[in-house]
């Protein structure tokens, strides 16, 4: 096989998988996360230490209002109840994953547009969004990063950009460099630092929002 037919086929295969994200993504992560060996990695990782960092740090020493878009299982959100700050937080997800009480939940699929566009109807003085853009739709990021940024005065994100199978199913749809994510990501925030992890694998970003100085 050539190198241009094996380019072919991976295009073919992340189109297919961004067609099956389409067609229902709660029925996909609900299946996901009822597998108990995905996504099995506790609260200590580098991309939950790298969001706690910032939300700690002096740009974000007065936030209250903390969402983390992506929730997945709550593993972050319990790293942000160990903080023992006085914060409110909302999980954003497809779907409840975590089931912890207490905890605002908001239904949200990042690849819906009316969805996503919901967002905007809160603000959050700190979101966390990790590992999470590259499950979406390519031709939707700058539609999910501009909600983003209007409904977060900051935002701690990481990327992943490697190939992630499961049950047949490519759940990272998007796989581009580093380049890639800060042209669009730099739209919309400013990139307040950045770093790679797991050689290149992981980009990391503190960002702020454009749309910082208009938010009440």
């Amino acid at each position: 096989m050539t190198l241009m037919e094996v380019k072919s086929r991976g295009k073919y295969f992340i189109a297919e998988a961004r067609r099956q994200h389409e067609m229902d993504a709660q029925e996909i992560y609900t299946k996901m996360f009822s597998d108990p060996q995905y996504a099995k990695e506790g609260p200590r990782l580098f991309r939950y230490d790298w969001a706690i960092e910032y939300l700690l740090s002096t740009h974000c020493s007065n936030a209250t209002t903390v969402c983390d878009i992506g929730s997945g299982r709550g593993d972050f959100v319990k790293r942000l109840i160990e903080t023992n700050r006085k914060l409110r937080i909302t999980a954003i997800d497809v779907s409840n994953f975590h089931g912890q009480e207490g905890i605002c939940h908001l239904n949200v699929d990042l690849n819906d547009l009316t969805g996503v566009g919901s967002l905007l109807l809160h603000r959050f003085d700190f979101g966390a969004c990790l590992d999470v853009l590259e499950h979406l739709c390519a031709d939707r990021i700058d539609f999910v990063l501009s909600a983003i940024s209007q409904s977060c005065r900051n935002v701690a994100a990481t990327i992943a950009n490697h190939s992630e199978i499961h049950d047949g199913i490519q759940l990272h749809t998007i796989q581009e460099n580093s380049d890639w994510w800060s042209d669009r990501v730099s739209k919309h925030f400013q990139i307040v630092r950045y770093a790679t992890h797991y050689n290149s694998r992981l980009y990391a970003f503190w960002l702020k929002s454009h749309h910082s100085s208009d938010m009440i």
